[in-house]
Parts: C-alpha cells; structure tokens; sequence
C-alpha cells in the first residue's frame, strides 16, 4: 500500500470520526441544545461524550476538518478549515462565559474535571 493511499484512508477515517463525535454530541445535548446563548432556562449537560469533553460537537468539526485536509492536501482547504476553527474556538470561549454566569460554581467543578477539547 503507497504513503499516500494510507494517509487517505487515515483521513477519511479521521472525516468519519469527526462526524460522529458531532452528531453523537449533538443528540446528546437532547433538549438542551441551542444555538448561541440561550435565554430560556437549559440544562448542563455532564454525560455521555460530555464526560471526555465539554465541546464534543466543535470537536468534531475540528476532526473533521482535519480529515478534509489530510485528504485533499489542499493549501486552501488548510486555510479555510484554520479560519473555521478559530472562528468557532471563539464561540466557545464566548459559551463558557454565558454557562459561568447560569451555573457558577457547578460549571466551574465540571471545568476542573473535564478538559474543553481533549
């Protein structure tokens, strides 16, 4: 098997995975899941892949966008998915402050055990 053929498949393997960790992190969230901050009342979300990491779904994107560079090896793909990641890197710092503020000190808890990404 060529070098190449390998690093494909490890990017498209990489792609899947990415895509799981997204919906399986997004049924996850069941009801609570919301897009940006919410003001109706929500529930913090600790279980399932929420115990590896406060951020499975942007994990995922993050994963799978790496799968799409391996494979392409595209200098362009390279920069959009880099763009893509710091863009959503900041979503999350801003979702942290909002879910500081609704539920301190157990946030705070669950931030000491469980890391954002990995």
């Amino acid at each position: 098997m060529k070098a190449h053929d390998l690093l494909k498949g490890m990017a498209l393997c990489l792609w899947g995975l990415g895509f799981a960790l997204l919906f399986v992190g997004r049924f996850g969230l069941g009801n609570s899941f919301r897009i940006g901050s919410p003001k109706e009342r929500t529930n913090l979300t600790v279980d399932g892949l929420f115990k590896f990491s406060r951020n499975p779904m942007y994990l995922g994107v993050y994963v799978t966008l790496l799968g799409s560079v391996l494979y392409t090896l595209n200098p362009f793909v390279l920069i959009v998915s880099s763009f893509v990641i710091v863009v959503h890197h900041n979503i999350v710092l801003a979702e942290e402050q909002h879910l500081r503020t609704v539920f301190g000190e157990r946030y705070e808890e669950y931030c000491r055990r469980v890391r954002r990404y990995l």
